[in-house]
């Protein structure tokens, strides 16, 4: 399959972009990135080490370093000031293939119209952006999976209210009311199914390769917030989960087709809303409210094997471990 994914990299979407560069199934076509978890030079240069660990040639192309009407607000207090828990990743020779990430995207869906599947792992700036330039770039995508929102109403920034979602809801709004069926993958579905704890930990260091040590140095940060802020039993992989679902949609045990709107007020700012009466308008989101943990979990430990590590990135040292 083909993808084209749109990323804030930080250390959860790093894992992602690993599980879709080291699957043999999956082309990545072209990677776009945009600000987020952390500023949009940091999304970009976490994006380009990340392909180099894997060895990839896939054109990575930056795009919006804001929301369409806000000023950025990152998650640096989860990810890292870097976006990458401060892990020594070789940063030497990287090099972005352009600036004009929100072109990119509209110009490679004319290239393989309905042949794409597009994946979102942060704030939606760069579709709306695309949107706003040719309304109908989304409707050529086969697929669009978006790890956003928090469907059930439990949020990680705000209490109701997932990051992707509240950083930019007004990009959001734009993308909902595309006319493309689109399918949410929430933090719910994070939580449920892809937190990893201490045993699942000690499973990927057990690999014992550099992209098993790469996937838990760089999510140190992300592991305190999760202990301390959203009371996980681990840390959580929703960019991840998100991807894997994208390559396996066998994955999803049961989903919804929802009418779904978000709200942009200050007070309720990111908060999805959901209506499931029949005179609501057209149903646009297919919500995945349940995903095969095993599934995922053996899709992360098989890209951990891998030994190549073209990035030559050296693992953390920790005394005692």
């Amino acid at each position: 399959m083909k993808l084209v994914i749109d990323t804030d990299t930080g250390s959860d979407d790093a894992v992602a972009l690993m599980l879709a560069l080291g699957n043999p199934k999956v082309s990545v076509e072209l990677i776009t990135t945009v600000a987020g978890n952390v500023p949009l030079n940091l999304a970009t240069e976490n994006a380009l080490a990340t392909v180099a660990l894997m060895g990839s040639k896939v054109p990575v192309y930056s795009g919006m370093a804001k929301p369409i009407t806000r000023e950025l607000h990152t998650a640096q207090n989860v990810h890292g000031p870097d976006g990458m828990s401060g892990a020594q990743i070789p940063r030497t020779h990287l090099k972005v293939d352009g600036t004009d990430g929100v072109t990119q995207l509209i110009e490679i869906s004319k290239k393989f119209p309905g042949e794409l599947t597009l994946v979102t792992l942060g704030p939606l700036t760069n579709i709306a952006a695309a949107l706003l330039q040719d309304p109908q770039m989304l409707h050529r995508f086969k697929d669009v999976y978006m790890m956003a929102g928090s469907p059930e109403g439990w949020g990680n920034v705000t209490p109701s209210a997932e990051f992707n979602v509240w950083c930019d809801p007004e990009s959001f709004k734009i993308v909902l009311n595309s006319g493309k069926r689109l399918i949410m993958v929430g933090w719910n579905i994070s939580r449920d199914a892809a937190v990893i704890g201490a045993e699942e930990e000690a499973k990927i260091r057990a690999i014992g390769t550099a992209r098993a040590a790469y996937v838990i140095d760089i999510n140190e940060t992300l592991a305190i917030f999760c202990r301390d802020i959203t009371n996980l039993p681990g840390f959580d992989l929703p960019d991840p989960i998100t991807v894997a679902i994208a390559i396996a949609p066998e994955m999803i045990r049961k989903s919804e087709f929802v009418s779904m709107d978000v709200s942009c007020s200050e007070e309720m700012r990111g908060t999805l809303i959901i209506d499931r009466r029949h005179t609501a308008p057209a149903p646009n989101v297919d919500v995945v409210w349940e995903a095969d943990r095993d599934m995922f979990l053996n899709s992360l430990y098989e890209v951990c094997k891998d030994s190549s590590n073209p990035a030559n990135y050296i693992p953390a040292q920790r005394s005692g471990k």
